[in-house]
């Protein structure tokens, strides 16, 4: 282009390039059974919905805490902390059961 600098130009001819390739491509579905369960649980509409849910419910108790709160809001608190991070690490370890360390990281 006539009004784009030689800079300007390698960076739009950069952002053509890699537009065009494919980084993200979905994982297949592993041959081991209890993999392949594990592959359609994580990959269910419903799986991400949950997880989506939890992810805004921990939000909304996340920022609830606040100054002079009493012991007992505290201690729900920090059971819910618990309950979220259980959740969490079950998703980490069903989604490195359904695509495979190597993918999941």
């Amino acid at each position: 282009n006539a009004f784009m600098s030689p800079r300007q130009a390698a960076w739009v001819d950069a952002r053509q390039r890699a537009s065009l390739a494919k980084f993200n491509q979905r994982p297949r579905r592993p041959a081991n059974k209890f993999r392949s369960i594990c592959f359609s649980l994580a990959e269910s509409n419903m799986f991400y919905n949950f997880i989506t849910f939890v992810i805004a419910l921990n939000t909304v108790f996340m920022t609830s805490e606040h100054y002079d709160q009493s012991e007992k809001w505290t201690s729900t608190l920090l059971v819910t902390d618990y309950i979220f991070a259980t959740i969490y690490v079950l998703e980490a370890i069903l989604k490195m059961c359904a695509y495979g360390i190597r993918v999941y990281f």
